[in-house]
């Protein structure tokens, strides 16, 4: 989720919708600060790929800082992958240049989820027939009307003497960075 002051240009999931305006500075501040893996943009013409510079904010008004690790990828004439990992959160994210006049789309990541479809185990049950472990990591998001599904969600046992506990088993070695 991100917070845009504009006109759904850069939110709307559309690729031919493109900033309207001559302004070289697009920012998205991000409502949870993650730490980035890659973006991607996608913008109106060709030449705009190689007019654009890549910055981000490690916490509101703070100081723009570059990636240390820059690297590129041209998905096509019009798609741009940059690589720039950061250890730690990132709470905004900039796009200068006058590439950023002809920016149609920004996707922002943190990563991928590694859990998706591992292995999930808890120590209770909030009910014997709901809550299971791998509701966590089954991929399958709650309904807007049911944000708490019983088919979402896990959920330990609340009765219990000792804290509950949840843990996924990873089927080879992986780098978390972040969870949520």
């Amino acid at each position: 989720a991100n917070d845009f002051t504009g006109d759904g240009w850069l939110t709307d999931n559309d690729d031919t919708t493109c900033n309207p305006s001559s302004t070289q500075s697009v920012t998205v501040t991000l409502d949870t600060p993650i730490p980035l893996t890659w973006v991607r943009l996608v913008v109106r013409d060709p030449e705009n790929l190689n007019q654009i510079q890549l910055s981000y904010q490690s916490s509101p008004s703070s100081t723009n800082m570059t990636c240390g690790d820059l690297g590129t990828a041209e998905v096509n004439d019009k798609t741009l992958d940059i690589k720039c990992a950061t250890a730690d959160p990132v709470s905004a994210v900039i796009i200068d240049g006058f590439g950023a006049t002809g920016l149609c789309t920004l996707y922002i990541s943190g990563g991928r989820n590694v859990a998706l479809k591992q292995t999930a185990g808890q120590s209770s049950r909030f009910t014997s027939d709901r809550y299971y472990a791998g509701y966590a990591v089954d991929g399958t998001l709650p309904s807007k009307d049911n944000a708490f599904s019983r088919t979402t969600c896990t959920h330990t046992n609340i009765n219990q003497a000792d804290p509950g506990w949840w843990v996924v088993t990873f089927s080879q070695p992986v780098d978390v960075t972040w969870f949520l």
